[in-house]
């Protein structure tokens, strides 16, 4: 079990313990509240928002939020994926690009894709959903964004880059083409299908007698999702 203890500023793995019957936990990676890179238990992080396992055994990525990057737990070592690695406090902003030049705002959420080659953020602080492809190849990252219009809060489904979001919280993927989204002050659920390139509303008329803050969104099977009301 992974957990993003985000005021403690860390990520801790809790292993079964079948002797005790009970969860032992350790830190994974984390030490003080900062920005830092490097030995796992010596990096450090800002609010670590979600963390999740990785395509292959001992590795795992996270939302280092207010350090605005994505970052990458394996062989003892904490690396940036993509979005801001300077020292203290990461750099905001919005930038679509290579991984080591590209800009979050506060990403709060991740997705890997079936095949392990790519991650979907939910980039909270610039209202849109971004993509870091090839994250299996170190020189190969590039950032790109899926929907939303960057920095622009409100409503509107429509084509990809016309598309609006209010805060969106987190995501899922129902299959290889349609991402679900938790729009959470907008109240709803929202697609985004690759194929047609639109976004549409799914769950929620926009009011909090339907759905009130979507914040965790979990897909159980193509058509199937689970949401988490806050």
């Amino acid at each position: 079990v992974l957990v993003a203890d985000t005021d403690h500023h860390r990520l801790v793995k809790f292993v079964y313990d079948p002797k005790a019957d009970r969860y032992k936990g350790e830190v994974m990676a984390g030490s003080l509240e900062g920005c830092a890179q490097g030995d796992s238990l010596a990096a450090q992080f800002r609010y670590p928002y979600t963390v999740i396992p990785g395509h292959r055994p001992g590795l795992a990525y996270a939302c280092d939020t207010d350090n605005h990057r994505i970052v990458a737990i394996a062989n003892g070592k904490v690396t940036t994926v993509a979005g801001s690695s300077k020292s203290y406090q990461g750099e905001m902003g919005y930038k679509d690009g290579p991984g080591s030049e590209a800009l979050f705002c506060r990403p709060t959420h991740i997705t890997l894709s079936r095949d392990g080659h790519s991650l979907i953020v939910t980039d909270h602080g610039n209202q849109c959903i971004r993509e870091i492809n090839d994250i299996q190849r170190e020189a190969k990252t590039h950032v790109v964004t899926l929907a939303g219009v960057p920095g622009k809060s409100g409503f509107k489904d429509g084509p990809l880059a016309s598309a609006m979001f209010s805060n969106p919280f987190s995501t899922t993927r129902i299959s290889d083409s349609k991402i679900l989204v938790a729009d959470l002050a907008n109240h709803r659920v929202r697609m985004i299908d690759s194929d047609t390139k639109q976004v549409t509303t799914v769950l929620g008329d926009g009011t909090t007698r339907s759905l009130n803050c979507p914040v965790s969104i979990l897909a159980r099977g193509e058509g199937d999702a689970e949401k988490d009301k806050g």
